[in-house]
């Protein structure tokens, strides 16, 4: 795999990433008074919303589960695109072969496990903890599509 598109599917697994954090943590904390009030109006998201918290074991469950896979695929990814580059780095600085692409591979991982915590954990969940019923009704769509 080139770096570049390990770079573009990282890029997309982040934004993926994102989309569940926020919907992770904005559904834990979105108001039930404020939701239901929507619904009561008719707002149809507020509606969807409802119906997903009746079943919140299952909805927390699934996106932990994307979550996680995300998480994997991801590592996975980055270790194929980005630890052979580091590397030829490492090598290019008098590191010798055999320790250069083990090195590479930690700084590969080191950097895509920072990518992940930074922009597609601690960054989305402090928005959706500010804003939850926003970001609740924002992203219904995500986890109940119909």
């Amino acid at each position: 795999m080139t770096p570049l598109l390990g770079a573009l599917l990282i890029v997309a697994l982040i934004g993926v990433s994102v989309v569940v954090s926020l919907s992770e943590i904005a559904f834990a904390a979105a108001r039930e008074v404020r939701i239901r009030a929507l619904a009561e109006a008719g707002d149809s998201r507020a509606l969807r919303f409802v119906a997903l918290r009746d079943d919140a074991g299952n909805v927390i469950t699934a996106l932990q589960i994307v979550t996680n896979a995300v998480s994997i695929l991801a590592g996975t990814l980055g270790h194929d695109a980005f630890g052979p580059v580091f590397a030829d780095g490492l090598r290019l600085i008098g590191v010798s072969a055999e320790l250069a692409l083990p090195i590479g591979s930690v700084l590969a991982f080191l950097l895509v496990t920072m990518l992940f915590v930074l922009l597609a954990d601690l960054t989305p969940k402090r928005i959706a903890m500010l804003v939850p019923e926003q970001v609740a009704l924002a992203l219904v769509w995500f986890a109940c599509p119909r």
